[in-house]
């Protein structure tokens, strides 16, 4: 019964480890958009640390498109209907070159890869900053 209870329990203890990250806040200094009809694209670029390569591309798609059921159809936003103003002090976020700090572009993409909700922030000026889901 004892031997039962400690495997369920270091099952539960361990599941945090595995599991993947809930939300990521990350600034990214100048972003850019490429807009086509359904999806908004951005990312980043980092200086590569393969000597064979120049950088590395993350991409990131933001879908625009939104079901209305008043309307019965679909609604297309463009990159300013989706930017949401965000006090910067109320969210607890990562700067580009922190999050990229020390790491390969494969322990980037890892990373990145097991956080269920990425919002990207672009800072405006020194007061506005805006998030995107």
């Amino acid at each position: 019964m004892i031997k039962k209870f400690l495997l369920i329990s270091i099952f539960f203890l361990t599941q945090n480890i595995f599991s993947q990250k809930e939300v990521l806040y990350l600034m990214i200094d100048k972003p850019f958009f490429s807009q086509q009809d359904d999806k908004i694209t951005t990312g980043f670029i980092v200086k590569s640390k393969d000597k064979r390569f120049i950088c590395d591309y993350f991409e990131f798609k933001i879908f625009n498109s939104f079901y209305s059921e008043v309307k019965n159809n679909i609604d297309y936003y463009n990159i300013d209907e989706l930017r949401k103003s965000v006090k910067i002090d109320t969210i607890e976020y990562l700067t580009l070159n922190k999050f990229i700090e020390k790491k390969e572009f494969w322990e980037i993409h890892n990373e990145l890869s097991l956080i269920k909700e990425i919002f990207l922030i672009e800072k405006k000026d020194s007061l506005e900053y805006y998030l995107f889901p």
